[in-house]
């Protein structure tokens, strides 16, 4: 499982790149086909790529099984060959603001950072799910679609 990367790169409907960059990813597992957990991929680059591999989903999982123990027991190793991929929303980033603010207040000013930061605002994608090979590289395409360009999050990066 450590070797499995995954390279995700936003393109619109025709299959052309979407070079966009600090667009916030989710990756998605997957257990008999049922959603077991969803991590932060990171954010897009130049070129609208972000990359991350199992090492570091796996890492997060470990970390946070030090706070929700029965909610982080199954490895990666037990989660199907097939990941989705998701833009985090303007409603889920102050989602999860809100949570962060409320149980881990130090990590806030961290997230407000990244929200005022963020172009996802400007992109909108449905879920979208891939086969993928374990041990290997995979390059997977979400299709979105690009608005016109927006400084994302202001309401909630003045929230200092």
């Amino acid at each position: 499982m450590a070797d499995t990367t995954l390279e995700i790169a936003l393109v619109d409907a025709s299959g052309r790149a979407v070079e966009l960059e600090r667009v916030a990813l989710d990756v998605v597992l997957f257990t008999d086909g049922r959603e077991r957990y969803r991590f932060d991929a990171g954010d897009t680059k130049a070129g609208g790529v972000c990359s991350t591999n199992f090492q570091a989903l796996e890492q997060n999982r470990r970390e946070n099984q030090a706070f929700f123990l029965m909610d982080y027991n199954t490895s990666l190793a037990e989660c199907d060959a097939i990941v989705g991929v998701s833009v985090v929303t303007p409603e889920e980033f102050e989602r999860r603001l809100a949570a962060v603010t409320k149980w881990f207040p130090d990590n806030a000013p961290a997230l407000r950072r990244r929200i005022a930061d963020s172009t996802n605002a400007a992109v909108r994608a449905d879920d979208q799910r891939f086969p993928i090979q374990i041990g290997a590289e995979n390059r997977l395409q979400i299709v979105c679609t690009r608005f016109a360009r927006v400084r994302a999050f202001r309401r909630v990066a003045d929230l200092d």
